[in-house]
């Protein structure tokens, strides 16, 4: 990305509003911030310049829109077609076996997913496209010494042979034939194979370290993702503005859902609960951004103690002035990278890590027997009932129906039964028609039903 080094006279002009509106920010450090923008989704306009400075003035609003135009002249995020002509996918994959190869590693597993495991994933952590060309919400590719293979669902057959390069890559069935059993098959016996652990669900950790073993190899977790260290001009973390979201919208208040969850964690016995799902930090704080593209939610991680208390794992820089106030003093801000560390006061074997659950738009999903054989093999398995708490945010109050039937124009609202559940745990690609294989959305969760119950909860019934 350029640097404004060469630009004195506009790189001095900006330093000299900045100063004028008395402001902390150096150049240098807007321009991170702008670094940070144009890796947001574009959607978020001009708001970014409240985060500079609030109100701002039209000199240096001018002056902001300039440097970004300026910046995103020469704004690779490596994923377009100009990119892939510029480094091709032979180049890439080279440059990642090298890598892998300095390691010690015999091979990696490039998820689709990022950190948070949701369906939207932002620039920076779009590292299966990067590497295969593949831009669907659904995949992972594994690289070999001399091998490698992307695997998709039945929704991308034909986009996947489009996109991805059949020479370099064989394209499996996601489904028919899983990333764990290919790995059983091809590796070899003492080869280590790496991982990012913040990729990847204990579940998943959990079947392809079991694939590895029965070849006779292990499955490592490596420190920092290879494909990072080879992506040239990976694009930074996205920096969209975080802003409160109004009581009258949100029905709650934070203070009150941060209260009442914590007294189920106590409750429970649980110090404190670990969320990483953005949607539900944006549900507890009532907050939101605008991160990753068609949904309003700011990338971030967040610790909910017993006491309601919150520490809130985000980059400070995109937080709207004022932001503080609405959060309170219970909620601590800490940078994401903090999250690494143990947390304050918690003891680790009684942290519980969010099991997430989301319910589909209007479609129940069949029954899930808790025992017997109609259960499919390998879909379901005993958790703790504990962790089957289906998220508050689920459940849809007078303030979200009444704006629905506003936005819908008076569309009909029914109330659905509730999913009351048990101890049975299943891939919601086989039981629900809203999961991966339904191609409505993807549900990060394995928590279905096991019997039903009525409830009050609304949902909007689509008009036919």
């Amino acid at each position: 990305m350029k640097i404004m080094a060469g630009i004195g006279p506009k790189r001095r002009q900006l330093a000299q509003l900045l100063k004028a509106s008395r402001l902390a920010l150096d150049v240098d450090a807007v321009i991170a911030v702008v670094a940070g923008v144009l890796a947001a989704p574009a959607e978020i306009g001009d708001s970014w310049h409240a985060l500079v400075a609030d109100p701002t003035p039209a000199p240096l609003a001018q002056a902001l829109q300039k440097l970004h135009a300026y910046l995103a002249e020469d704004y690779r995020d490596g994923l377009a077609a100009e990119d892939f002509a510029r480094l091709p996918r032979p180049a890439r994959l080279a440059l990642l076996r090298e890598e892998l190869a300095a390691r010690g590693l015999a091979g990696f597993i490039v998820p689709r997913a990022d950190e948070h495991q949701g369906e939207y994933v932002p620039q920076r952590g779009q590292r299966l496209a990067w590497l295969t060309g593949f831009t669907g919400s659904a995949g992972a590719a594994i690289v070999l010494t001399r091998r490698a293979a992307v695997f998709v669902d039945g929704r991308y057959t034909l986009q996947a042979a489009d996109q991805v390069d059949t020479a370099l890559f064989k394209i499996h069935h996601l489904i028919d034939e899983p990333p764990s059993r290919w790995l059983a098959a091809a590796l070899g016996k003492g080869e280590t194979i790496g991982y990012d652990p913040w990729l990847h669900t204990p579940q998943e950790v959990e079947r392809l370290r079991a694939a590895a073993e029965r070849a006779g190899a292990a499955l490592r977790a490596v420190d920092n993702n290879p494909l990072d260290r080879v992506w040239p001009g990976q694009p930074p973390p996205p920096l969209a503005p975080v802003y409160p979201q109004p009581a009258q919208f949100a029905g709650e208040s934070a203070e009150s859902k941060r209260a009442r969850l914590g007294h189920a964690l106590a409750e429970e016995g649980v110090a404190a609960a670990v969320l990483t799902m953005p949607e539900s930090i944006a549900w507890l704080l009532n907050i939101r951004g605008g991160d990753v593209p068609h949904t309003p939610l700011p990338l971030s991680f967040a610790i909910l103690r017993q006491d309601g208390g919150v520490t809130l794992f985000i980059d400070r820089r995109k937080l709207m002035p004022g932001l503080d106030q609405h959060l309170g003093n219970a909620v601590a801000i800490e940078p994401p990278e903090r999250l690494r560390a143990p947390p304050h006061g918690v003891a680790p074997p009684r942290v519980q890590p969010q099991k997430a659950l989301r319910l589909p738009f209007s479609y129940p999903p069949p029954p899930c027997p808790t025992s017997g054989p109609a259960c499919p093999p390998g879909r379901c398995m005993p958790v703790p009932q504990r962790r089957l708490t289906r998220p508050s945010h689920a459940l849809k109050g007078p303030s979200s129906t009444s704006s629905t039937r506003r936005a819908t124009g008076g569309a009909s609202l029914s109330p659905t039964p509730r999913w009351r559940l048990s101890t049975c745990s299943c891939s919601t690609s086989w039981a629900s028609p809203t999961g991966k294989d339904g191609g409505r959305s993807r549900t990060t969760s394995k928590a279905v039903r096991a019997q039903t119950a009525a409830s009050p909860s609304i949902t909007a019934r689509r008009a036919t």
